[in-house]
């Protein structure tokens, strides 16, 4: 009866050691809190880009997040009268 209730407990301590390390990390952006990114700057080239959002679920680890921004304009020059340039 020993030997049976040795494994019962060596067992039962496996599966709560396993379970703490599978839910821990469970990386996700929070209810509302999708990433927004602002892009600021003039001329040709941005200057800046902010991405902000919010995470839970991180656990004990590094979360890397890559990010890739690109995108194009249309726009019109007006000259000093009002007139839009053709």
């Amino acid at each position: 009866m020993r030997k049976f209730s040795t494994m019962i407990l060596l067992a039962l301590a496996l599966t709560v050691i396993t379970a703490q390390a599978s839910l821990a990390a469970s990386p996700h952006f929070k209810h509302g809190g999708e990433p927004t990114c602002t892009i600021t700057g003039g001329g040709t080239n941005s200057t800046s880009t902010t991405c902000k959002g919010s995470l839970a679920g991180l656990g004990g680890g590094d979360v890397v997040i890559d990010t890739t921004v690109s995108g194009f304009a249309v726009y019109q020059s007006q000259n000093r009268d009002g007139n839009t340039a053709a």
